[in-house]
């Protein structure tokens, strides 16, 4: 049961992560949702190009750029998602 309340909290706040963004407007936060939904999975190749350039160890840069790609493919969508479910709540 522990273990559920704690995936189900950091489910939570993954997707909460995006609306503490102060969107300005309705339509600004269902056009970074799209954005994010449509971009999300090209993360797998432009994160590690930008470790690849940020890191004196490519081998290194590359591991942690691959790794960092691979989350934010799974997690920009689902933020997108959520922003375009949620749009019309501004703050």
């Amino acid at each position: 049961m522990k273990k559920a309340i704690l995936l189900a909290t950091m489910v939570f706040s993954l997707l909460l992560a995006p609306s503490v963004h102060a969107y300005t407007t309705p339509l600004h936060k269902l056009y970074a949702g799209v954005k994010q939904v449509i971009t999300g999975p090209f993360s797998i190749i432009t994160v590690p190009v930008e470790q690849l350039d940020r890191e004196h160890d490519k081998m290194l840069g590359l591991i942690g750029g691959l790794m960092e790609g691979a989350v934010q493919t799974a997690v920009k969508p689902l933020q997108g998602l959520f922003n375009i479910v949620t749009f019309p709540f501004v703050e």
